[in-house]
């Protein structure tokens, strides 16, 4: 009698990790372009993965795969053909797109579905991407990045160029760039950190997360019922300033600072520089306070 019980509970549990197997299909292609100056690449996804990555070429190669997940491995099947990528050159624009084509309304995927698109791209080519649900990556000398997207994350690595980004329900993480940003930002995340440049923003309800750096030439900030936390060393190459409207300003961990003016709804704070020249390095906050830490105190901050 043991021995069947022992048959039957192996049954059942073999039947019970069967039932919860994932199975994983995919499909894959490759294309690739010529790429000549002047001409221009155009996404337009959903639930797309991009990652623009930029090399020593005159061609752009697209490597592309669709992937379905579900525990019917049938299912899976039937709604990786549901995803339709296109993805070709006309004119000076190489354009790629992927979307769901579903002949009746009915037949709405039961799997997990996602589209990774690699981009190989030369050096300072322009970009224009439309997403949702997905992820951005930006590598290297990319040239002019025009992005809009919706409950998305956008990271950008060692990036070198232009980004114009508006971003709903989204984050962005900025490393190891320099670049030109031009950010609005609605329910978004913004970290920077050892990023230089040009940048200037909006984020309104989400968070600003700046860590200063020498080779920032111009900063505009402004948050909007965002909380903003700034790290900054012990001396700026450049004076800031911070403004903090209808909110204070926190500088428990911050041992810079030059100036500093409270009046009813407004909190000023301007932090030392090397130099006297005109500030160029503003940060404004409405309605969310702001942290202000000196590098060598984050031990003590944390």
């Amino acid at each position: 009698m043991k021995k069947y019980t022992i048959v039957i509970l192996f049954i059942l549990v073999a039947n019970f990790l069967y039932a919860q197997q994932t199975f994983r299909e995919t499909k894959y292609f490759s294309e690739e372009f010529t790429f000549k100056p002047g001409n221009k690449i155009k996404i337009n996804g959903e639930r797309t993965f991009v990652d623009i990555i930029s090399v020593k070429s005159n061609k752009v190669k697209a490597e592309v795969e669709v992937i379905s997940r579900s525990n019917d491995q049938a299912q899976a099947l039937i709604d990786l053909e549901k995803i339709k990528v296109r993805i070709g050159k006309k004119g000076k624009t190489i354009f790629y797109s992927n979307i769901l084509e579903l002949n009746n309304p009915q037949e709405k995927p039961k799997s997990s579905l996602k589209t990774v698109l690699k981009l190989y791209v030369p050096f300072y080519t322009e970009v224009e991407i439309v997403n949702s649900y997905g992820v951005l990556t930006l590598n290297g000398a990319i040239g002019k990045v025009k992005s809009n997207s919706r409950f998305c994350t956008t990271k950008c690595t060692d990036f070198i160029g232009e980004l114009d980004l508006e971003s709903e329900y989204g984050s962005i993480e900025c490393l190891n760039s320099n670049m030109n940003l031009k950010l609005f930002g609605k329910r978004s995340d913004l970290t920077l950190t050892n990023t230089g440049g040009k940048i200037e923003g909006l984020v309104s309800y989400g968070t600003i997360d700046f860590s200063y750096h020498p080779d920032i030439n111009f900063l505009n900030l402004r948050g909007e019922h965002s909380p903003v936390t700034i790290i900054v060393p012990e001396v700026l190459a450049d004076g800031m300033e911070v403004k903090c409207k209808n909110c204070s300003i926190n500088i428990d961990n911050c041992n810079n600072i030059s100036d500093e003016q409270i009046s009813n709804k407004e909190h000023l704070i301007l932090l030392d520089a090397l130099s006297n020249k005109k500030l160029e390095l503003k940060v404004n906050s409405i309605g969310e306070d702001i942290k202000i830490i000196t590098s060598n105190t984050l031990s003590n901050y944390k």
